[in-house]
């Protein structure tokens, strides 16, 4: 899971989510808020550091998500992006061309 590592890092990590079901879901994780990624209730300029990994195709406005994510940043902070194409996950990914032994 993404929080133990970032915790192991240092820093507390505190999820973000609009879907109270999904919250419910990890109500057993570390923390997170019902929020809207693209406006945060976060202060400017007040976190160390943003890790947004594999949600990009799940938002419909991503760029505002990655100007929120600069907003809240403090200076010098990091944005972490995580992401590959739906394709290549999971379900998603085409078997077909297995090379057969």
């Amino acid at each position: 899971m993404h929080a133990v590592r970032v915790r192991d890092l240092g820093f507390t990590p505190v999820g973000v989510d609009l879907s109270a079901g999904m919250l419910r879901h990890g109500a057993h994780r570390p923390p997170a808020a019902r929020a809207d990624a693209a406006r945060l209730p976060v202060r400017s300029a007040s976190v160390p550091a943003v890790l947004s990994a594999m949600v990009h195709t799940d938002m419909p406005s991503y760029p505002a998500v990655v100007r929120e994510a600069f907003r809240v940043l403090a200076p010098g902070g990091v944005f972490v992006h995580i992401g590959v194409h739906p394709c290549f996950c999971r379900g998603f990914a085409d078997r077909g061309a297995r090379r057969r032994s």
